[in-house]
């Protein structure tokens, strides 16, 4: 793993679209909350770490104006925010970055019943790409947007409730209502201010890309 390259794109992403790249930021914390009650291998949770700060560095080839706009895609601007996957894969490869990444910058966007960008369907997603969907919508869902509010957790497991075995893989669903049952919030806060204060030490951590600093509570 080339971890200078990880870096510079990340560097990269921030100079071009901050928002961007906190959302990635908040994503990587995500996703580890749903991993690090499944028993997975470390190199494994380490990819998924490095594949959710990635998952949107196609957005690179993609106009801000886009990116950013506040309103309804037209059909042509949809077009092109569906190819930042293919971007991205694009851009990884050319920076030698792992090719155990590759996938869950590609399908990030495929649902399990195989209506996503590239209609791959439930257990042919790649594991990663799976729990990074859900992480990159429940982060969509908890942060203030120009054409939707936020959410409460409530509505967030509604959402996610509602689209298991549809958009989710339904297992990763189950998983998160167990946690849910076990109080456990924050990977579902939408307290924007404590959000805000913990972004600096994720963006500590994140420049490690080290799961290890994630398991001994470094975040």
């Amino acid at each position: 793993m080339h971890m200078d390259n990880v870096r510079k794109l990340m560097e990269l992403l921030k100079d071009y679209d901050l928002n961007v790249w906190k959302h990635s930021i908040f994503v990587m914390k995500f996703s580890f909350e749903i991993m690090k009650r499944l028993d997975l291998h470390r190199k494994e949770v380490t990819n998924i770490l490095i594949g959710s700060l990635l998952h949107d560095i196609g957005k690179l080839k993609i106009s801000k104006e886009v990116i950013n706009k506040p309103g309804k895609l037209n059909l042509q601007e949809w077009d092109e925010i569906k190819r930042h996957p293919t971007y991205g894969g694009s851009i990884i490869n050319q920076y030698n970055i792992n090719s155990g990444i590759l996938p869950l910058i590609l399908y990030h966007h495929e649902r399990w019943d195989g209506k996503g960008y590239y209609g791959v369907a439930g257990k042919h997603i790649h594991f990663g790409a799976r729990v990074i969907a859900i992480a990159d919508s429940v982060e969509a869902m908890s942060s203030e947007r120009p054409y939707q509010k936020v959410k409460d957790t409530k509505e967030i497991f509604m959402e996610l409730l509602n689209n298991r075995g549809g958009q989710f893989d339904p297992d990763l669903i189950n998983l998160l209502f167990k946690i849910e049952s076990n109080n456990n919030q924050l990977i579902f806060s939408n307290n924007l201010a404590k959000k805000q204060r913990i972004l600096e030490k994720l963006i500590s951590v994140s420049r490690n890309y080290d799961s290890n600093v994630f398991y001994s509570g470094g975040y």
